[in-house]
């Protein structure tokens, strides 16, 4: 974790030791330009990083300030802070190593130091909040929306992600996969459907951020697509590999929105009033590669315009169908333990990675397949063609460590969207890696597979245009690894 220069002022000193009044029974802001809702779930292991990615925040408003005098007007910051004990015993806004849930209103505070006391304003708070629940999810929102009213909304998942998937056949177990485990509420989690099913169109918001791994896929971008009547986002900002533990730079990113000039750094700063969500969504890549140290080297940062995530499952439909009669040729495009050739986002010489998240870069196997004539036809090669050119339009910017570069040629602003692509005929023990997919479906996997077995009911696993028996990416996986339906129920 990157450590800042620190400095303590004697009034936010004195502000630590003194208890915080009650928060106010009602609280409403005058309507701003942009609100940004955070999600920030403590209640775990990560409890320290998140106290520091609050002071950030602090001192990233203070640093906005300092070059726009009027921030206040025009952006809003409101955070619900889950905490829990036994990982981190500092002292915060009230004296107090508290570990229940409250609500702030994001106040500047010069002090840059990540253990500092809070300045921040706490406003009416719900008490002990379970983050995993997907309707506490909406509940939040609908209060940052009421409360902090503005033009345009952006709302950041922080904690652990992993994916869509389910990492064992426990599902409720500690090991399940999704985002903002709760350790108080049993490692509760939000799963990707679950989030969609909770939440309606009136909880969508701008932009969708995933201070968290593992959560940059096409599939996680095509669940929060924007549509009518269902909850959304225009542009998503995601890492489809695995975050530093700091996360997100704060204040660096706060502090590109203290108005027109440049910071730094020499990167372009913005007048708030004008932020327009693709910005907000590349600020946040570009600080990420900024403040990243040059030995993270498998760090991934991307945003993506969400807009495209229907056209290119459409296409990548069409790809599937195209190449179904092709699964040697694919598997060596994609590569095996040891020796991938498409750019991965896990190591590829750990089997519990292969099995739990063997995300490849979508633009690089386009990018392989479209230029492969000795196996592939020309009809195949534009079918991979058209996907290749649509995540281009999806992905709007992008940035891979060094891992990347120089393994794989990583081209920002193209590579950067993951999907799943498992090694589905390798043995796991005894088992074949597709036994443990039973997870990769629209349907709702508790209905079918019985109690406990929680999420399924991804989108993306919907019956694409192709008319083929094989209709979508998922039905090929089905088709190459499980002609019998014997590990799913789903038919291809």
């Amino acid at each position: 974790m990157i450590k800042k220069i620190a400095f303590i002022s004697f009034t936010v000193f004195l502000l630590s030791l003194v208890s915080c009044p009650p928060p106010p029974a009602v609280f409403t802001r005058p309507k701003v330009d942009w609100t940004i809702m955070v999600w920030l779930d403590g209640d775990n292991n990560l409890e320290t990083y998140a106290i520091a990615d609050f002071n950030e925040m602090e001192y990233g408003l203070y640093l906005a300030g300092s070059g726009d005098v009027d921030i206040d007007d025009k952006i809003s910051i409101v955070v619900q802070f889950d905490r829990i004990a036994g990982y981190e015993s500092l002292s915060h806004d009230d004296g107090g190593d508290w570990t229940d849930t409250r609500r702030y209103w994001v106040r500047p505070d010069p002090d840059s130091s990540e253990t500092g006391g809070f300045v921040s304003q706490v406003v009416p708070t719900p008490g002990e909040v379970n983050m995993g629940d997907a309707y506490a999810l909406r509940s939040f929102i609908q209060y940052g929306k009421s409360s902090f009213p503005a033009d345009h909304y952006a709302l950041i998942l922080w904690n652990h992600g992993s994916g869509v998937r389910s990492a064992t056949s426990v599902p409720d177990s500690a090991g399940v996969k999704g985002i903002s485990y709760d350790e108080t509420a049993g490692y509760d989690c939000l799963y990707t459907g679950e989030i969609t099913d909770a939440l309606t169109g009136a909880e969508s918001v701008d932009v969708i951020g995933f201070d968290a791994c593992l959560m940059g896929m096409v599939e996680i971008g095509y669940e929060y697509r924007p549509d009518p009547g269902k909850f959304g986002a225009d542009y998503m900002v995601a890492s489809t590999a695995n975050e530093q533990g700091d996360g997100w730079e704060y204040q660096k990113i706060l502090n590109r929105l203290k108005g027109p000039g440049t910071d730094g750094e020499g990167d372009t700063c913005y007048d708030v009033a004008s932020l327009t969500a693709d910005q907000l969504a590349s600020v946040i890549v570009k600080e990420y590669e900024d403040f990243t140290n040059p030995s993270q080297s498998t760090q991934v940062m991307a945003a993506y315009d969400l807009s495209k995530a229907a056209d290119v499952k459409e296409k990548l439909d069409v790809l599937a169908a195209a190449v179904s009669g092709k699964k040697a040729a694919m598997e060596n495009i994609r590569g095996s333990a040891g020796a991938t050739v498409t750019c991965d986002y896990f190591n590829e010489l750990l089997e519990t990675e292969w099995r739990d998240w063997p995300h490849f870069d979508l633009y690089d196997l386009a990018l392989r397949i479209s230029a492969d004539t000795t196996n592939f036809s020309a009809g195949e090669r534009a079918a991979a063609t058209a996907v290749k050119d649509s995540v281009d339009s999806m992905v709007i910017s992008s940035w891979g460590g060094s891992h990347y570069v120089n393994d794989f040629v990583f081209v920002q602003g193209q590579f950067g969207l993951g999907f799943f692509f498992p090694d589905g005929d390798r043995l796991y023990g005894s088992d074949y890696h597709y036994e443990y997919q039973w997870w990769y479906t629209n349907l709702n996997t508790e209905s079918a597979y019985g109690n406990g077995f929680l999420y399924g009911k991804i989108d993306f696993c919907q019956s694409g245009s192709a008319s083929s028996s094989v209709e979508n990416w998922k039905d090929l996986l089905e088709y190459w690894f499980d002609p019998s339906n014997t590990y799913n129920y789903d038919n291809w």
